[in-house]
């Protein structure tokens, strides 16, 4: 990969990192809106619901941008299948949902579950049928109006979930902001890549390959995502339910908000790495940044959960620190999976990442039902925690058959980057602000920002010290960090 794809990988991924993130940002202060005015028993019949929608939205996911990412010059033919395919997704979802909502009701035993199931399957049928122009920009490297169609639609959800959670401090604002969101991304993609809706499979071809391995991908990540809210809501109280289904959802904030955004640009340039020398060396710095960047996020969730609680959610939350301290720290191994399946995308290798979500089922299942049979919430947390390692290992072994280097290689390049998570870590531990102390949010929120500012600090100075003990060798993260630095440094 050359520094020219370098850099502008790195300026697209900036791009849709930051829209992701202002999003999140947005999400957080409408969690912060809604903890206050509902209570845990309103987000536990969400996460029953949304259960539904996101496994019957993850069976039928189609990647249906992916070929025409990898395509050296899409034509009229690929946006129309990929728009075709969307429609028939759609279509299928909606089915699929009416027909299970009513069963989904009983099994839980809730009578508000079905109207609320058809509801809230109104978003994904909307994210399905945005405009295929819309992979444009990604083959250009321009993540500019994905970061708008992020940010608009997050700021008209909060708008609405603010209004509705003070006019009835019912759980239809959640439900009301989760379909605000892609509706407005739906009208916004055809006003920023105009596209004319027409139907046909022309290059259906271009697509099966995917389609095939993606879609059983898909149906075993699913069930991957939702088992232990399956298997929860039938054990726990709705309030219970509901703090591990807001501990989740905030350890999945910073996945969902970093390391997606990086899956676009990721292929195009794994792609184009692929097909030079250079596929090692950009596997080595995709893995070794993954961790940089998202290493310290879930170390100071762990690490700071407490305060981070008391911040966002009011000491009213306090039971949710431990859970969501040990899902932030079992998350950390699973953050490699999410970059395996752009180096298998790019490779025409599909099929390897739907074996890694079928080997994580194959783990995790068991050890979930074992898990909370036995000891309820917290086997819940341990299952996650092995089945994180599971992944981990397997998608090590991946990218070793796609490009060639050894497991225990990629382990090793992994050292200098261990030894800086762990001295931010260890930071963070020592500089964590006391909850509960009367300070007020804005102090907690500086004291928070400073401790996990000088950790990052403390990270980076401990990798570029080991950096320089080894000789500054090149082809690393610390070098392509210091070759952009200024001059003066």
């Amino acid at each position: 990969m050359t520094d020219t794809v370098g850099g502008k990988v790195a300026r697209a991924s900036l791009q849709s990192v930051a829209g992701r993130l202002g999003g999140r940002v947005i999400d957080f202060a409408t969690l912060l809106v809604l903890a206050q005015l509902l209570v845990p028993a309103d987000f536990g019949l969400i996460a029953l619901a949304m259960t539904v929608i996101l496994l019957v939205e993850a069976v039928t996911d189609l990647p249906i941008n992916q070929p025409i990412l990898r395509a050296e010059s899409p034509m009229p033919d690929d946006y129309d299948t990929a728009f075709t395919l969307g429609l028939v997704r759609a279509l299928v979802l909606a089915g699929v949902v009416a027909a299970a909502a009513g069963p989904v009701a009983a099994f839980y035993d809730e009578p508000r579950l079905p109207l609320l199931i058809l509801a809230l399957a109104t978003a994904p049928m909307l994210r399905s049928l945005v405009s295929p122009r819309m992979a444009d920009f990604t083959r250009a490297y321009n993540m500019g109006p994905d970061f708008i169609l992020t940010l608009s639609g997050k700021m008209a959800s909060f708008g609405v979930v603010v209004t509705l959670a003070v006019a009835t401090q019912s759980y239809w604002a959640i439900a009301a902001g989760t379909i605000t969101t892609p509706l407005v991304g739906n009208v916004l993609s055809y006003c920023l890549a105009p596209y004319r809706p027409r139907l046909g499979l022309r290059r259906w071809h271009a697509f099966k390959d995917i389609m095939g391995w993606s879609s059983l991908g898909q149906f075993f990540s699913a069930l991957n995502f939702q088992i232990d809210r399956i298997l929860l809501g039938r054990t726990l109280p709705a309030a219970d339910l509901g703090r591990y289904a807001l501990a989740s959802d905030l350890t999945g904030v910073a996945m969902q908000g970093i390391l997606v955004p990086f899956s676009g640009p990721l292929t195009v340039a794994l792609a184009r790495a692929g097909k030079t020398k250079d596929l090692r060396r950009a596997w080595d710095k995709t893995l070794n940044a993954t961790f940089c960047i998202m290493g310290p996020v879930l170390l100071a969730i762990s690490v700071m959960t407490a305060p981070i609680v008391d911040l966002l959610l009011g000491p009213s939350w306090g039971d949710l620190s431990p859970i969501l301290s040990w899902l932030a720290l079992t998350t950390i191994p699973a953050i490699v999976g999410p970059i395996l399946a752009p180096l298998a995308n790019a490779l025409f290798r599909p099929r390897l990442n739907a074996e890694r979500t079928i080997v994580e089922f194959a783990v995790k299942v068991p050890l979930m039902v074992v898990g909370i049979a036995m000891f309820g919430l917290w086997g819940a947390i341990a299952a996650r925690g092995v089945t994180s390692m599971a992944g981990m290992l397997f998608s090590l072994s991946g990218a070793a058959t796609l490009t060639g280097t050894r497991l225990i290689d990629q382990l090793w390049s992994l050292r200098r980057t261990s030894l800086g998570l762990l001295t931010f870590a260890g930071i963070c531990f020592w500089m964590c602000p006391d909850e509960g102390q009367g300070s007020g949010r804005l102090v907690l929120g500086v004291q928070l920002a400073s401790a996990f500012g000088l950790a990052l600090a403390g990270q980076w100075l401990s990798m570029f010290a080991f950096w320089f003990l080894a000789g500054r060798p090149s082809d690393t993260i610390e070098a392509t960090v210091h070759d952009r630095l200024p001059d003066w440094w």
